[in-house]
């Protein structure tokens, strides 16, 4: 029983995802940004193995590497030429991950920085 509700349940999310007219859609698209923004300053404050791998990566431009997402993603293959073409190429998506985590390794990148500083940057 527990699982044919669950199934229920799952199909309902399916469907408003990809409903943009949807109301739960709409609530998400406004929040996404903001929520996923928090969950990755969290992960980072609190995980110092993944903190060192990310403020590890310097001054580099950082890309979620998914084909089939374009808002999150660059829309494109890890392997993919194009994607070294980077946000200039017409086919790049939003890339929002990884401006997000760009984001996150200014804010724990404290050389000669204010708190105040560090928290401006962060704010959308």
């Amino acid at each position: 029983m527990e699982a044919l509700a669950k199934f229920r349940r799952d199909r309902r999310v399916r469907y408003h995802r990809k409903n943009p007219n949807s109301k739960e859609y709409q609530t998400w698209a406004r929040v996404r940004v903001k929520v996923m923004l928090e969950i990755l300053g969290a992960k980072f404050a609190q995980n110092p193995e993944a903190r060192l791998l990310l403020l590890g990566t310097g001054n580099q431009y950082l890309v979620e590497a998914s084909p089939t997402d374009t808002f999150w993603g660059a829309g494109m293959h890890a392997g993919d030429p194009r994607l070294q073409r980077g946000p200039e190429h017409p086919r790049f998506g939003t890339n929002m991950m990884g401006v997000l985590l760009m984001k996150v390794r200014r804010h724990l990148d404290t050389s000669g920085k204010t708190r105040r500083q560090r928290r401006e940057e962060l704010e959308l």
